[in-house]
């Protein structure tokens, strides 16, 4: 017997109404899936800023690039994080475009990666391979040159903030602060096999000589120089 036409709309109607409802459902599902993602790809350059409580704009983190790879062994290389201009929280208008606010480090032939510091709103004004002056020329540690406080508080770390020095292995793991509140670092050196740095640093309208161990970071000496050398 045939069917009514009455009750074959009737089925008609109620798969068209179940085939809506569910492609309702999937663009929610989608929908909820895709907000819940961060699909800009970018590091963040205030997770952990004290500079700042509000978030990174998408022009500061478009302040950002990375440059250049530099072998510190056959086994480790290392990437700058460079800043393209100034900003609210980063300024390098100091320095000119170009300064680094930190480094990526690249390990072993799977290249495995970590960053140097936790922040990019610092200033590394230099990095330096520490080598021992045999043939071998093997790098014991890095050194670095770099300005992390806000000592004026004008929001930005810039010339004008203090220095601090800090050492890591060859591999950029266990950085360690060795002293801050420098006004410069005039000069820096290793001992022959590396094993011991000297640095003659100012601090305001005074100038010291420093030694430091190498592998520890303990300060071994430290002395004023004053006018008449004594």
């Amino acid at each position: 017997m045939d069917e009514h036409p009455f009750f074959k709309l009737l089925k008609r109607f109620n798969l068209i109404l179940l085939a809506l409802l569910l492609l309702g459902l999937f663009v929610g599902m989608v929908y909820g899936l895709v907000s819940s993602l961060d699909l800009t790809g970018e590091r963040s350059t205030n997770k952990s800023s004290k500079l700042s409580d509000s978030p990174a704009t998408a022009d500061e983190l478009a302040d950002f690039h990375l440059s250049g790879l530099t072998s510190v062994n056959p086994e480790v290389q290392y990437i700058r994080l460079i800043s393209d201009g100034s900003s609210k929280r980063i300024s390098s208008a100091s320095y000119g475009s170009g300064a680094t606010h930190n480094l990526l480090f690249l390990v072993g032939p799977k290249l495995q990666s970590h960053w140097l510091l936790e922040r990019d709103d610092y200033q590394l004004e230099t990095v330096d391979l520490l080598k021992t002056s045999d043939k071998d020329k093997k790098v014991v540690a890095i050194y670095y040159q770099v300005r992390n406080e806000d000592a004026d508080n004008n929001q930005q770390i810039d010339h004008k903030d203090p220095l601090a020095i800090a050492l890591s292995t060859p591999t950029g793991e266990g950085y360690q602060e060795l002293d801050k509140g420098l006004t410069a670092v005039i000069d820096h050196q290793v001992n022959t096999n590396a094993t011991e740095l000297t640095l003659l640093v100012q601090i305001e309208q005074r100038y010291l000589i420093k030694k430091y161990d190498i592998k520890s970071g303990r300060l071994l000496a430290s002395k004023e120089i004053s006018r008449s050398g004594k």
